[in-house]
């Protein structure tokens, strides 16, 4: 697991690495490679004279008014190159210095320069210097690197080598970072996850809780629905016996009183032939007005019909009642 993480930073590193290299290349390549000079250590030639060798190598860019400073005295007979060259000696006759300095005018492209100067004493590395003014060449002692393009080649791959370390720490240490957030969110996420949850099946619980007490009381209200149904049906059939016997009632008070108003009728007609045989001062009618007064029975008044017809339709009204109670 620790080796293929590995291998995650360091596959992206490399590959950075290559194409830092190339591009650097090739930007090197087309922007141009400065110009070399290489002062060389001075020799023992003859009779008391030293040489210092002085190799100047251009490339891409011309070289002007490059200058060269000796600590000692030279005359133009003292200098020797390997292919015609513009050197002049600069006069210093104003000013307190006591060397030589030397001026190149001009060094074409791909040029390859052998300066010998001869001196009258060995001169020492800090005693001959090269003044670029404003030329872009790369000045140093020793023996000249005579593999430029080697050199930069060199230096790019150190160059690309420690930039692709440095992206491989900067991504170790950003995944890293991002491992530390990672595992702080996912211990986040579990948390509220799990808090999720736990309120997710306490409210499951609440709501089946209610959806069961639901049901109980609909339960409860569908047993009472049942009842107040059955009492209704029972009210309505108590109501219909209600109303059939009330009228049965009825029609029996209705005979009665038709009864009553034949007898009644009967005992007038005979007290009333009783009254005419017996005396003439008193009307039949005001005695029997007299007596419906102070019984307080003025229904039996001989002048009161009884509807015999609304009888018979009550009584058959009650026949088919009951006829329908015995159907069912």
């Amino acid at each position: 697991m620790l080796n293929s993480k590995i291998l995650e930073y360091i596959v992206p590193a490399i590959i950075l690495s290559v194409l830092t290299f190339i591009s650097t290349m090739v930007f090197n390549y087309f922007s141009g490679i400065n110009s070399v000079a290489s002062i060389g250590t001075t020799t023992f030639f003859e009779n008391n004279e030293y040489v210092v060798p002085i190799n100047i190598q251009t490339y891409n860019t011309v070289l002007k008014d490059l200058q060269i400073v000796l600590d000692t005295t030279v005359t133009e007979k003292q200098i020797k190159t390997n292919m015609p060259v513009d050197i002049k000696i600069i006069d210093n006759h104003l000013s307190n210095f006591s060397g030589t300095t030397l001026s190149i005018s001009q060094i074409s492209k791909d040029q390859f320069i052998n300066l010998l100067i001869i001196t009258d004493k060995k001169l020492n590395k800090d005693e001959v210097r090269i003044y670029p003014n404003e030329n872009e060449i790369d000045v140093f002692y020793g023996s000249m690197d005579t593999d430029p393009i080697g050199k930069l080649v060199k230096s790019t791959i150190i160059t690309s080598i420690i930039y692709g370390v440095f992206i491989f720490l900067m991504a170790y240490f950003i995944n890293q970072q991002n491992s530390k957030r990672n595992d702080i969110y996912k211990k986040e996420s579990d948390a509220r996850i799990t808090q999720i949850k736990e309120e997710t099946e306490k409210l499951i619980s609440q709501y089946s809780f209610e959806t069961n007490r639901k049901k109980d009381d609909i339960a409860q209200l569908n047993i009472e629905r049942d009842r107040l149904a059955l009492e209704n049906e029972k009210s309505q059939k108590e109501y219909i016996i209600y109303k059939d016997n009330l009228l049965k009632k009825q029609i029996l008070l209705q005979a009665k009183l038709h009864d009553y108003s034949k007898e009644l009728n009967f005992w007038r007609n005979t007290i009333r032939k009783m009254l005419h045989n017996n005396s003439r001062n008193v009307s039949s009618v005001e005695i029997f007005d007299i007596v419906s007064k102070s019984l307080k029975t003025y229904q039996t008044n001989e002048k009161t019909n009884y509807d015999f017809e609304a009888l018979k339709v009550l009584s058959k009204m009650i026949k088919d009642i009951d006829e329908s109670e015995k159907l069912n």
